[in-house]
């Protein structure tokens, strides 16, 4: 049977940044967008801020009933853990999140500092985040990533532990 992962992303739907990244290594570590049992949705927070959000809880819930004929549903909240490390403001949101996800049964992704670091090696300014993503996924910047960088266990600058996540999903590759 089918499966849907809903991604739920930190960027807004014009800039789209976030969603480059996760399609990106999702198409190069697991042949993922090319695979019919696996269908991938993306919901836009607007900023990190607007997790819990009713808007966003609406758009979770239509998504996994529009696609309960076909399979299972399973929702993937993506974080970046800002400066978690030195500003308590951003390590207090960051353990809140991971709570919420943990109550809700949904996957936590995070990227340390934030999803550009762990792609680009560097903080890009928010005017230029879609531009950067874009040229990433055009010169296949992807297959530039060490593997090891999207397994972290623990956080540290420029890893995530997306692909520990995924693995979940699609085992046997």
């Amino acid at each position: 049977m089918a499966i849907q992962l809903i991604f739920v992303a930190e960027t807004n739907r014009q800039c789209g940044s976030d969603d480059i990244y996760i399609r990106s290594a999702i198409n190069r570590f697991y042949d993922g967008l090319n695979r019919t049992d696996i269908k991938i949705s993306t919901i836009y927070m607007n900023g990190k801020g607007h997790y819990k959000d009713r808007s966003i809880t609406k758009q979770i819930n239509d998504k996994v009933k529009a696609y309960s004929n076909n399979g299972e549903s399973y929702v993937i909240y993506c974080f970046d853990t800002d400066k978690y490390e030195s500003k308590s403001e951003d390590a207090k949101a960051f353990c809140e999140e991971e709570q919420y996800c943990n109550e809700n049964g949904y996957e936590f992704v995070w990227f340390c500092h934030d999803v550009e670091e762990v792609f680009l090696g560097q903080t890009i300014e928010d005017n230029k985040k879609k531009q950067e993503a874009v040229k990433f996924r055009r010169s296949n910047g992807i297959e530039n990533i060490k593997e090891s960088y999207l397994k972290a266990k623990s956080k540290s600058t420029g890893k995530s532990n997306l692909l520990l996540c995924l693995n979940k999903f699609f085992s046997g590759n």
